[in-house]
């Protein structure tokens, strides 16, 4: 039995648990890229001389930072949260800590609607798909429950290196073919920047789409 997002380690079964359908394909043929801050560059050169051995430190001194700068340019539409629990049905184990929540208000604690959510992995992006897939899940059921139906939803697994990119609509999960690189930081940004864009160009409440 599954009781956390940790748990869910297995695109099948992830699958057979929340009924839904997980695919490959490619989300962002092509974007305009983003120009990194001087800050950002020059703070993941320091934070890539440290020891980053595991997925708390990569967390906090690759992923974080990235986030960050998409936070700041983008402040008056989001809110970036570390490590929030997201307790929504305890039944199919949709329950725990997600790495990093964007949401599209700005409030201490996390409220609907949730739009992006990251989770840092040790190794390989490719193995936090089913947990991913089910962070995701649980967003869209948070976001329904308290008035907010968000079309879209997108997540993402990275090694703080690598970063592979997911998206949701309605009980469909598409994975996306590309992986983004660190060293490729524009092509990085461009992609959570055109996240945002989307749901900046939302209407204010998304209950008649």
């Amino acid at each position: 039995m599954i009781t956390s997002y940790s748990g869910f380690t297995s695109v099948t079964e992830t699958e057979e648990i929340l009924h839904i359908t997980v695919r490959r394909s490619q989300l962002f043929p092509t974007l305009p890229q983003l120009e990194p801050s001087v800050r950002l560059q020059e703070t993941l050169a320091i934070n890539r001389r440290l020891p980053l051995g595991n997925e708390k430190a990569k967390s906090e001194m690759l992923v974080a930072p990235v986030l960050s700068e998409i936070w700041l340019r983008n402040e008056a539409h989001s809110t970036l949260y570390s490590g929030y629990t997201l307790d929504v049905d305890r039944e199919q184990g949709l329950t725990g800590r997600c790495g990093f929540i964007f949401s599209a208000e700005n409030n201490i604690v996390v409220k609907a609607p949730i739009i992006t959510i990251v989770e840092a992995k040790n190794d390989n992006v490719d193995e936090a798909v089913p947990q991913c897939a089910a962070q995701l899940y649980a967003a869209q059921i948070f976001n329904e429950r308290n008035g907010r139906n968000v079309p879209i939803l997108y997540g993402a697994t990275t090694t703080g290196l690598e970063w592979l990119f997911v998206k949701l609509i309605g009980s469909v999960v598409t994975v996306d073919t590309d992986v983004y690189q660190l060293r490729a930081l524009p092509e990085l940004l461009g992609v959570l920047q055109h996240i945002i864009n989307y749901y900046k160009e939302l209407p204010p409440t998304t209950d008649a789409l």
